[in-house]
């Protein structure tokens, strides 16, 4: 089983952090940058000049105001519930 390297004891003093903290913090490195390659190697997409045209009417009107929050539109979308049936004995 492989051991994980100690984290150098100068890096430690001149940063003034626990070994947990060190770790933490190149392990996140790690991760970060390995993201990073992977977002370096997706496909870049070049959008149509019918797609340039809609992206920028939509942030005109962004900045106009016309826009609606996902609150509203929530709140728009919400069906009002009917009145239950009485639990009375039903017809026959």
């Amino acid at each position: 089983m492989a051991r994980m390297r100690q984290p150098p004891k100068p890096a430690r003093r001149t940063q003034q952090r626990s070994r947990a903290e060190l770790v933490r913090r190149l392990l996140r490195l790690g991760f970060e940058l390995e993201l990073a390659q992977r977002i370096s190697r997706m496909p870049v997409y070049t959008p149509t000049a019918r797609e340039l045209r809609e992206l920028e009417r939509g942030r005109a009107e962004m900045a106009r105001g016309e826009y609606v929050t996902l609150d509203e539109l929530f709140r728009d979308l919400d069906v009002p519930r009917r009145n239950s049936r009485s639990k009375g004995s039903r017809k026959q």
